[in-house]
């Protein structure tokens, strides 16, 4: 059966997005990622919140650490990054901005919550 096709899609969009599983990063300077970006560098994955970096990893975003210098491996699509730098905030994880932990502190007792990391 033929896929059905999209008509009009945005070609900037297409070229962000090859399609399947495959990501297709960018290199860009890291100071200069907007507020919501993610990036790799030194086989992490960091999160741009409020021009700090949150290390990711599946339980949630760590504690921020300064910006790198230099380039890095840029994962959210071009096309996101414009809208981003025009200001948009998208929502976080609230392990993003600390609020996971903080509830954690206050409830390390609770059944499924873990103490916090560290």
């Amino acid at each position: 059966m033929a896929r059905p096709q999209v008509r009009g899609r945005d070609p900037a969009r297409a070229r962000a997005q090859p399609g399947g599983h495959m990501l297709r990063c960018h290199r860009a300077e890291a100071r200069t990622l907007p507020h919501g970006a993610m990036f790799r560098t030194g086989g992490s994955v960091f999160l741009v919140v409020d021009g700090a970096a949150r290390p990711y990893a599946p339980e949630g975003y760590g504690q921020p650490v300064a910006l790198p210098e230099g380039r890095v491996d840029v994962l959210t699509a071009p096309p996101m990054c414009a809208v981003l730098l025009t200001g948009y905030r998208p929502r976080l994880h609230p392990s993003a901005s600390g609020q996971v932990a903080a509830q954690r502190a206050d409830r390390t007792d609770a059944p499924g919550v873990p103490p916090p990391a560290g």
